[in-house]
């Protein structure tokens, strides 16, 4: 695991520098003096616990419920952490956008190892609410997501091939990843090949699928996507 993590910082920090500075040191001016303290990266974590205590606050709703995830993210909650990465970025649950401190804690979050902070790196960058789109460091962030074992970060993957963002525009390769996502039980991946699929023909099916169990299989994965499936 260690090592895998220690692959997957290293695709974030190729992240172009500007985009990701407000991780590293937030200024008063755009990051709230919360997130402006450095926040505890967990050690041997408790991921079950960390979720259940973040579910313990789910009627809660506004100011109460971010100072309550940013209080568990303090003690080294890196889901709470995400979460509310995730509610800042989005403006869900009446918590005020704030795409800086959105940026700023997924960062943290997957920089501790959590390998869903980096599927939402990829949303912030790919989406560039708040900022420009970077869709290089999208890209990187869905691809450390996957090396970390995160199925959506196969699906953002294909989805960027798909879209052509970042890279040429690859139908086949698009699906290849997003039948690794589906194998993986990515609920939203099935949706996109039900679009990219008929457009492959039976022989770009083929390709794409033996290209999918090939992801797979360099991911570490032992499910296959069987031929003529999707």
């Amino acid at each position: 695991m260690i090592s895998v993590l220690t692959t997957a910082l290293a695709m974030l920090a190729m992240a172009d520098q500007p985009a990701a500075a407000p991780s590293a040191q937030p200024t008063p001016a755009a990051a709230d003096e919360r997130t402006a303290r450095p926040l505890p990266v967990a050690g041997a974590r408790d991921r079950a616990a960390e979720q259940r205590a973040v579910a313990l606050i789910n009627d809660v709703r506004g100011d109460a419920l971010e100072t309550r995830l940013m209080a568990l993210s303090e003690r080294g909650n890196l889901i709470a952490r995400w979460q509310l990465a995730v509610l800042l970025d989005t403006g869900a649950r009446d918590i005020a956008r704030d795409p800086d401190r959105a940026l700023a804690l997924a960062t943290s979050a997957a920089q501790a190892g959590e390998a869903l902070a980096f599927t939402s790196l990829g949303v912030m960058y790919a989406t560039g609410v708040g900022r420009p789109a970077n869709y290089a460091a999208a890209m990187r962030a869905y691809r450390a997501a996957a090396r970390m074992g995160e199925p959506h970060g196969f699906y953002g993957v294909g989805v960027l091939h798909h879209l052509g963002q970042g890279v040429e525009r690859d139908n086949r390769t698009a699906a290849a990843w997003l039948l690794a996502a589906g194998v993986l039980n990515d609920r939203t991946a099935q949706t996109a090949l039900n679009r990219i699929m008929p457009e492959l023909g039976d022989v770009g099916r083929r390709a794409a699928v033996e290209q999918a169990n090939a992801i797979l299989a360099d991911h570490g994965h032992t499910q296959r996507v069987r031929i003529g499936g999707n």
